[in-house]
């Protein structure tokens, strides 16, 4: 698909909380996105249907906006193993020291 991805694991020294909470945010506005994405395709779908109005134009339009939903919940797969790694690298660190400093 042409797409590039870097992964970088880090260490915050300060503010790791709110980094975290800052990325979860903006995923969550995305994800949001991509439901009200899907609800205006059922939509437009579920008005082709009312106004019994079946063409191959309609159906291409419908498969261009599918192909678009799709790609932007791979985006999202993509970033959700990328947290999903880093998740699983923070607690490989905190296993490696005593991860008592609560």
């Amino acid at each position: 698909m042409g797409g590039a991805a870097i992964l970088l694991a880090t260490d915050a020294l300060v503010g790791g909380g709110e980094i975290e909470a800052l990325f979860q945010r903006a995923r969550d506005a995305e994800y949001a996105e991509i439901l009200d994405k899907c609800n205006d395709f059922h939509a437009g779908v579920e008005k082709e249907y009312a106004a019994e109005h079946f063409t191959h134009g309609e159906l291409e339009e419908n498969e261009v906006e599918l192909v678009e939903l799709r790609s932007w919940m791979l985006k999202a797969s993509l970033a959700l193993t990328a947290c999903d790694e880093a998740s699983e690298s923070y607690a490989a660190r905190v296993y490696q020291g005593d991860g008592d400093e609560a």
